[in-house]
């Protein structure tokens, strides 16, 4: 696999889930099996993904892009991964800042509290 072809799989990835990086790591895996990454090395890579420090999600896409294409697959693994969520931020927090007096809008943020402690 490519650099690109890893962060449009990342890309996809993480654009459609929810549930954090548990839930992209388990998506990461069924994609890679796929494309014929070893079953062994993604349970290699679920486990040191768990055990470092930081988010899973950006620790699995930096260690399966390394694995599959060096420090430029990790990178684009990892870019990947944050693209997502980063546009999404930047697109609704001029809407959110406009409305944060808002009593929907402060419902709202209190029931996504709940389901992330929940998570």
């Amino acid at each position: 696999m490519t650099p690109l072809s890893l962060f449009v799989m990342f890309f996809k990835i993480s654009a459609v889930t929810f549930g954090g990086g548990i839930a992209i790591l388990a998506m990461a895996k069924t994609e890679l099996i796929k494309r014929g990454f070893p079953d062994e090395d993604m349970a290699e890579i679920a486990a040191l993904a768990t055990a470092m420090p930081g988010p899973i999600a950006t620790s699995s896409a930096w260690l399966a892009g390394r694995k599959i294409a060096g420090i430029r697959g990790a990178l684009a693994s990892v870019a990947g991964v944050l693209v997502p969520p980063f546009s999404a931020i930047l697109a609704l927090s001029g809407f959110v800042l406009a409305h944060r007096d808002s009593a929907p809008l402060a419902a709202f943020f209190k029931g996504v509290l709940c389901a992330v402690a929940a998570l």
